[in-house]
């Protein structure tokens, strides 16, 4: 080894390199990763977007393709409060008729009478409902609540009167606010205002297990 040699290994030059990873660039990697996080955050706002009713036009409602046509004034039913109807019992089962006109009256029905069924015939179904041409408003009104029912038509009936006759298969009334909301016209998707509401319709929970 002469003067001029450099120093290393057996009078070679050793060149010192750095680790394979320095000259990687990080830049690849982190272009993958803001991507995937960026179709992510899209999927998640879109989702919500769609949930909540946040896309929404300048009159504060839905897109038109998500909601149903409103139903006229005219065409809704009336109010409990705006409906007579008369509780008969049309089993060998004596009291049935007074419990279920006392939970018609505190759901707000005008109950008129309570008795035993005047035609004296057996209901096997949960109820019997009977009306008059007048009184179909009102009748859909009655037969919300009382699910299962078999409706029966009275031609010569001139009121709008409805009799509710408790069958052998009665059971339960329908849940109260299930029969509002099946009273109260087409329903929007969950959680989005819709033309002709006074609310949007109510985002259903998980019931508890």
């Amino acid at each position: 080894m002469s003067f001029f040699t450099p120093l290393g290994e057996g009078g070679k030059l050793v060149q010192k390199r750095a680790p394979r990873s320095y000259y990687r660039s990080p830049w690849p990697r982190r272009i993958l990763l803001l991507t995937l996080a960026t179709i992510g955050l899209s999927a998640v706002t879109l989702g919500m977007w769609r949930l909540t009713g946040f896309n929404l036009d300048r009159n504060g409602h839905a897109d038109s393709f998500a909601c149903p046509d409103p139903q006229p004034a005219s065409e809704l039913p009336p109010v409990a409060s705006k409906v007579k109807v008369n509780v008969y019992n049309g089993t060998p089962e004596s009291g049935l008729a007074s419990v279920v006109a006392e939970e018609m009256a505190r759901r707000g029905f005008q109950v008129l009478g309570i008795a035993n069924d005047p035609l004296a015939s057996y209901v096997p179904e949960p109820f019997e409902l009977r009306a008059g041409p007048k009184g179909a408003k009102q009748l859909e009104v009655v037969a919300a609540h009382a699910p299962g029912g078999v409706v029966v038509t009275d031609r010569k009936r001139k009121d709008a009167t409805v009799d509710l006759v408790v069958g052998d298969g009665f059971t339960r009334l329908a849940d109260p606010e299930k029969a509002i909301t099946a009273l109260s016209g087409p329903q929007g998707p969950p959680g989005i205002w819709c033309p002709g509401m006074v609310e949007p319709s109510p985002v259903p929970t998980a019931s508890p297990s």
